[in-house]
């Protein structure tokens, strides 16, 4: 089953993201030179800078949650994680997310 081909009502995010990493390795051999593209993009744009590598994934995790995309949340999960983001920042995150994307329910679901 490929990534984001199944919909459940309790996904399991640590499944879907060894999913989405093992699908974009084996892309990468397809598409080598745009896959290290976006690699050198995701590095330079999470690097610390004027934001923190946490507020940056942050804001990420937050983006994905609101697109409501399985494999972008449990990436993003996983860097949140090593950026050292805590509970609570991640549950403000969530209620920002949750906001932005309609409240719960959200775009008529």
């Amino acid at each position: 089953m490929g990534v984001l081909t199944r919909r459940t009502s309790l996904n399991n995010y640590p499944e879907i993201a060894d999913e989405f990493h093992s699908g974009l390795k084996s892309l990468s051999s397809e598409l080598q030179i745009t896959i290290d593209g976006f690699n050198i993009l995701v590095k330079t744009t999470t690097d610390d800078r004027r934001l923190s590598r946490n507020m940056k994934e942050l804001i990420a995790f937050s983006i994905a949650v609101t697109f409501r995309c399985d494999g972008c949340i449990a990436h993003r999960a996983q860097a949140v994680i090593k950026a050292k983001a805590n509970r609570t920042e991640v549950c403000e995150v969530i209620g920002v997310a949750i906001l932005m994307g309609g409240g719960l329910r959200g775009r008529g679901t």
